[in-house]
């Protein structure tokens, strides 16, 4: 198992950090088995104001730049959900 953590700071919009939560609070089943897919076991986002830090679990054979381009164009429905 390999493990990744990454930071990400959302747009200092109330706005758009809003969207954001409420986008996040029931995750689409595409994207669930989409990540699973490529072999993240787990993901955690916690957010603190407007940075989020993102952990993962993932498999042995993950590899991020191949495979999040991989997730991203197995579903159109992934793709949008990405958008949002």
């Amino acid at each position: 198992m390999k493990q990744y953590g990454r930071t990400i700071n959302v747009k200092d919009d109330p706005e758009i950090i809003r969207r954001y939560v409420e986008h996040h609070r029931a995750v689409w089943p595409e994207v669930e088995r989409g990540l699973k897919s490529i072999g993240i076991r787990r993901m955690m986002i916690w957010m603190l104001g407007r940075q989020l830090f993102m952990f993962m679990e993932t498999d042995d054979g993950f590899d991020p730049e191949r495979d999040f381009a991989r997730y991203e164009a197995s579903d159109p429905r992934i793709r949008e959900w990405q958008e949002l």
